[in-house]
């Protein structure tokens, strides 16, 4: 571990590595970057000087120092990390390292397919983690007091039909799985599992699987698997769903009208994009089959209701005149709660199949038995 100023270095001192490479050149190398925190501050004075700090920066002398590097700061020649205009060419960070006005950018850049073509990536250097979690004001008064209202809420990111729908298809689905379980064939399904495997056990099963939980033991024959792998799915789709949709209500205010699609944004003539200069979401707009989000390039490129958040940073873009949540009704998960009755008609089919294969197996297997005997 090595300290540099209030920089901790992890893992073997560079001073006590072999240096491989060491510039003796009197060119400066030509150094890139633009305002980025926190990993870059660009800060510009009245009189035209521009001084740098951050953390990258601060590990971008570390490194220039332990090469012996010299060098000089810029800006781009455009602003933003870089992304392919209309007539092919390349802006930002990535124009200045592709058309050789620089030699290296320091900033945080996103790799794709497209800049690697032009530009090489340098990972050698760890630079950072990070890692998402909540916090809360220490201030009492800005705790909410325990009520019935603040338990109900954990219920609203999904509308009552959707929780009603949700038990009734844990009801049928526990069913048709006890229904696999009982009246399959010997030969199909375990028969200390069938005795285990009540009515309440398999609804405790189906309930496990909506709350992510495992089974210490699943059935054998192909019907309980095939209704066993449709709780799965809807159960996996309602959590993503509801979690989400949750942490949509914990985190933003209420809405009349939140944004369902694209072609809704582009509709609406009051609403500003306000996307990040160069982003590389810019070349995926640029190349999308969908003509909404063709028009949504075509503005970034014209301006037309368009805000590049590193042009200007003091500006706030809203869209319409509330940020969104509302909660998921029946309509919404509709697509994917069918999977119950699909998941209930393929399972009975193939016990019904299962049975019939057994019927017919069986004689057979009687005269077998006989012939050995």
């Amino acid at each position: 571990m090595e300290r540099r100023g209030r920089l901790t270095l992890l893992g073997t001192e560079w001073s006590a590595v072999r240096r491989p490479f060491v510039n003796t050149s009197d060119v400066p190398l030509r150094v890139v970057t633009i305002h980025d925190p926190p990993s870059i501050y660009a800060q510009q004075h009245r009189n035209g000087s521009v001084t740098y700090s951050g953390y990258l920066f601060q590990l971008w002398q570390i490194v220039a120092d332990e090469l012996g590097l010299s060098y000089r700061m810029s800006a781009p020649l455009s602003p933003g990390y870089g992304s392919l205009s209309s007539n092919g060419t390349w802006t930002g960070v990535v124009g200045d390292l592709a058309y050789g006005r620089a030699d290296v950018a320091l900033t945080l850049l996103n790799p794709t397919p497209e800049r690697a073509a032009v530009v090489d990536f340098l990972d050698g250097v760890p630079m950072g983690s990070e890692s998402t979690t909540f916090l809360v004001r220490r201030d009492s008064e800005a705790a909410p007091s325990l009520s019935l209202a603040m338990f109900a809420s954990l219920l609203r990111p999904l509308g009552a039909d959707v929780w009603w729908t949700l038990a009734a298809a844990l009801l049928a689905l526990s069913l048709v799985l006890r229904l696999s379980l009982r009246f399959n064939s010997a030969r199909a399904e375990d028969g200390r599992l069938v005795r285990d495997m009540g009515w309440g056990s398999c609804l405790l099963a189906m309930t496990m699987t909506v709350l992510g939980q495992g089974w210490d033991r699943t059935p054998r024959s192909l019907a309980g698997r095939t209704v066993t792998i449709f709780g799965w799915m809807m159960a996996i789709l309602i959590y993503v769903n509801y979690t989400a949709n949750l942490m949509s209500f914990l985190t933003t205010h209420t809405v009349g009208r939140p944004i369902n699609s694209v072609r809704e944004f582009v509709q609406q003539p009051a609403w500003t994009l306000a996307i990040p200069a160069g982003s590389q979401k810019l070349n995926k707009l640029r190349s999308s089959r969908d003509s909404f989000e063709r028009e949504l390039y075509r503005r970034s490129t014209t301006g037309d209701r368009f805000i590049s958040i590193y042009k200007t940073e003091k500006r706030r873009a809203e869209c319409g005149s509330q940020a969104g949540y509302r909660e998921l009704s029946f309509g919404n998960l509709l697509a994917f709660l069918c999977l119950v009755p699909l998941g209930v008609a393929l399972s009975l089919i193939v016990l019904a199949l299962e049975l019939l294969i057994s019927r017919v197996r069986s004689p057979k297997r009687r005269r077998q038995l006989r012939s050995e005997v």
